[in-house]
């Protein structure tokens, strides 16, 4: 249990961490004129996502138990990583101007 507790905590360390940057990509991303309703859409589709991952786990959890779940999450968080960094790579580098 020590060790999971641990785990966890650094896996939300990272998590949390990760968010400003990914939101200052985003913004960076889209024109000055944009940036609410990127916002809006950013925090909406990220919330959404959290409401059916909550209900898909948990019925997955009443059905296969939380070793399997969290093996299966661990495994998508794994693939999710893989693919962020593929399609980051593979994204067109922005050219808004630097206003820092």
């Amino acid at each position: 249990p020590a060790s999971a507790a641990i785990a966890y905590a650094a896996f939300m360390v990272f998590q949390y961490m990760s968010e400003p940057g990914l939101y200052t990509l985003l913004m960076d991303s889209v024109r000055e004129e944009e940036r609410s309703e990127a916002s809006a859409l950013n925090f909406l589709v990220a919330s959404s996502a959290q409401a059916v991952a909550a209900a898909i786990s948990g019925g997955a959890i009443e059905k296969l138990g939380y070793a399997t779940m969290l093996v299966i999450a661990s495994c998508v968080c794994i693939i999710a990583g893989m693919l962020f960094r593929t399609l980051l790579a593979a994204a067109p580098q922005s050219s808004a101007p630097d206003t820092a």
